[in-house]
């Protein structure tokens, strides 16, 4: 009939040479021919009948999956390496159950900002580091002072840039020695700060191209104590650093069987597997029982810090606010991405800077002071990673 289609292939197994088409005989039946075949060739036939003359009913999406399946065995390696890895999570990598987070007041002890910030994250950020010298200070290690500019012309560019006279460098002055109430990380800090050549004070903007040397064992020091302290059992940027590892050998190895081997089903294949386990390696860093408390305490921190914003939220038992708490807090929230939310409730009871903080400005006023510090993290965060160009 008219509306039935054939066609056939000829050839050794994966040839595409098209046969002659069917010739229907006086039976009615499609007859397909082909020429003389060599040794090792066949002849593939395709009838395509309408599915409502056939009587055939359609195959469900199930029979579609599992025809598709037994064709292409290689398709069951990407669902196999997601189920596997979901495992590997659950039994290594799956932090304990952290329970219901109430609201601190006050951080944990022994832990200071920069491993707060690592443990809400399981990552040593830039905003760590910097969450790390602003403790510092509150601590009375050092006094941080604004560079104020000069020179008329560098003013008035500033005032363009800022929209006030802001400061255009910061000194950090050395108050007292590091001693045995810092961490090692602490200490490798402030012997980064305050080196051989500015033993007693230094300005950030003298930091450029040369404390990026220091980054390096700063956190491998902040990962090493929290270690030591208990809270994981592996330095999570290891952990995620292995598995990303072994995820890009898996895709690189996926291209080579494509491209080597002859196998795109294959390389696809086992590059999607490469892609799982490379998309599991952020995840897979995992907290001790104990380090999950901490975490949960540092989680009420900083719901505190997060809803004291609200002027009619009240909670049960929670301290005065004061310019102490105020310095207190400020270096957490700053390790939580909250400095702008905790120094904006600060506005009316902060007359005057901290005492570790000295200002250009003869006027104070806390968004200014905020600003300021939102000027200093970030310059100091430029400035830590910056380095020379070879």
């Amino acid at each position: 009939p008219a509306h039935v289609s054939t066609t056939s292939y000829v050839g050794y197994q994966g040839s595409t040479t098209r046969g002659a088409p069917a010739q229907l005989d006086p039976q009615g039946r499609l007859v397909f021919t082909a020429d003389a075949l060599s040794p090792g060739e066949g002849l593939t036939i395709d009838v395509s009948i309408p599915r409502d003359e056939a009587g055939i009913a359609a195959p469900t999406a199930g029979e579609r999956v599992m025809w598709f399946l037994s064709a292409n065995k290689y398709a069951f390696l990407p669902p196999l390496t997601l189920i596997g890895m979901f495992i590997l999570w659950f039994k290594v990598g799956k932090d304990p159950a952290k329970g219901t987070i109430a609201p601190r007041f006050s951080p944990p002890k022994d832990v200071h900002p920069g491993e707060a910030g690592i443990l809400i994250d399981d990552r040593a950020d830039l905003r760590d580091i910097t969450a790390m010298v602003i403790g510092l200070a509150v601590a009375g290690y050092i006094k941080i002072k604004e560079i104020q500019a000069e020179e008329t012309g560098m003013l008035e560019q500033v005032k363009k840039l800022f929209g006030r006279s802001g400061p255009v460098d910061y000194e950090f002055v050395k108050l007292r020695e590091p001693d045995d109430k810092l961490t090692r990380a602490e200490k490798r800090l402030m012997n980064a700060i305050f080196d051989s050549n500015h033993p007693e004070s230094r300005t950030l903007s003298s930091l450029e191209n040369e404390f990026y040397q220091h980054l390096p064992q700063i956190k491998a020091d902040l990962y090493s104590e929290l270690i030591k302290k208990g809270y994981y059992p592996h330095n999570p940027e290891r952990v995620r650093g292995f598995y990303a590892v072994l995820g890009m050998m898996i895709i690189g190895f996926g291209i080579f069987l494509g491209i080597f081997a002859a196998s795109f089903y294959l390389g696809i294949a086992v590059g999607l597997c490469g892609l799982i386990v490379l998309a599991f390696s952020p995840i897979m860093p995992r907290k001790t029982k104990k380090g999950v408390e901490v975490y949960r305490d540092l989680l009420g921190l900083s719901e505190y810090i997060r809803r004291a914003e609200v002027k009619q939220m009240e909670f049960h038992d929670a301290p005065e606010k004061n310019p102490k708490l105020f310095s207190k807090l400020l270096p957490y929230a700053m390790a939580f991405n909250l400095t702008r939310i905790w120094t904006k409730q600060f506005e009316g009871l902060l007359q005057e800077p901290p005492d570790w903080y000295v200002g250009a400005s003869p006027v104070f006023h806390g968004h200014l002071f905020y600003l300021s510090m939102m000027n200093l993290s970030n310059g100091m965060e430029r400035t830590f990673v910056s380095a020379p160009r070879t």
